[in-house]
């Protein structure tokens, strides 16, 4: 994963050096694509895209993973008559609109039946100036809502909501596409999602509930047995915080009490550290006294032991 995370960085950075590049277009200098182009692979067609959405992140905040999904969807893997000419998402020119644009074939809905016509749609002359052209296209108050997102799935129910696409089951469509080829990892490459998430450990009692995602409300199974489990990413929904499991099952609810505040505890040479709380096994002994930050505590067998930060071990607090 890390790989991957490094090679979607490198994309970013080859295509921000590619639009420092490139200058300002006008009609007569767009030009298709060659044929090798428009038949690259899908993943190269992907790091290309991708590369391009996290360099414009800081810029538009806008989750890179949806920003693929959707060039891949409009554009059928960039093999649309439109993306020959880098609009990848079928975006109109707008009334008023002076940039560069081509009359394609098209069809709208006239009473109720859909009829063949034709329409002027924006076309750029380079991938990353197609990608900016998204960006500035979508950077109106009516899609305001999807800036600074951070939940790739909320991202996609709301550009839905906003009006992009008509079709019920488009934002599912789009989820299943950043899932099926991990475009999460261009939202890491950017700084956001969770892979910027530092996970953690909580004891969760028998019964918790388990929910498919914390905006559904669907729990369809609960925790069976009574241990301590890792959570890798947060999320917070009407007011309350949910946890995701790393075993996949899904999100927890995660009560108050397990917002663990690391605090800084002193304790005297000769400490032993074990390698798990209750484990008996020592990692090492504290050679000098010193003041040492507490990450994590957990009790076993009424006796509660605190995580040292520096990952040496865990001392017994009682």
């Amino acid at each position: 994963m890390l790989k991957r995370i490094i090679a979607a960085a490198m994309s970013a950075a080859i295509c921000a050096a590619g639009a420092a590049a490139a200058g300002s277009s006008s009609v007569s200098t767009v030009r298709p694509i060659n044929a090798s182009a428009a038949s690259e692979s899908h993943e190269a067609f992907i790091e290309s895209i991708g590369g391009c959405a996290v360099s414009y992140y800081q810029q538009y905040k806008i989750m890179p993973s949806m920003t693929i999904a959707q060039a891949i969807l409009e554009s059928g893997w960039g093999t649309s008559d439109k993306a020959q000419y880098h609009n990848y998402f079928g975006m109109k020119a707008r009334s008023g609109y002076t940039g560069p644009k081509k009359l394609f074939d098209t069809w709208e809905v006239v009473n109720g039946q859909v009829v063949s016509a034709q329409a002027y749609f924006m076309i750029f002359s380079s991938r990353q100036a197609g990608i900016k052209g998204y960006y500035d296209f979508i950077n109106v108050q009516r899609y305001e809502n999807l800036k600074n997102e951070t939940d790739y799935k909320a991202s996609c129910r709301k550009i839905q909501q906003d009006g992009w696409a008509t079709a019920p089951n488009y934002a599912d469509r789009l989820i299943a596409v950043i899932e099926e080829n991990d475009l999460t990892r261009f939202d890491v490459a950017a700084g956001i999602g969770s892979g910027s998430f530092e996970s953690y450990t909580i004891r969760l009692e028998a019964g918790t509930r388990i929910y498919t995602t914390p905006e559904s409300g669907v729990s369809n199974s609960q925790i069976t047995v009574s241990t301590v489990y890792t959570i890798i990413e947060e999320r917070t929904y009407n007011g309350r915080t949910y946890g995701k499991l790393k075993s996949g099952a899904g999100w927890v609810i995660i009560p108050a009490e397990y917002t663990f505040q690391e605090y800084q505890k002193s304790f005297p040479r000769g400490t032993k550290l074990y390698k798990a709380p209750g484990s008996g096994e020592v990692a090492m002994i504290l050679t000098a006294a010193g003041t040492f930050t507490i990450v994590e505590e957990q009790t076993v067998s009424g006796v509660k032991f605190g995580k040292f930060k520096s990952g040496a071990g865990w001392a017994i607090l009682n």
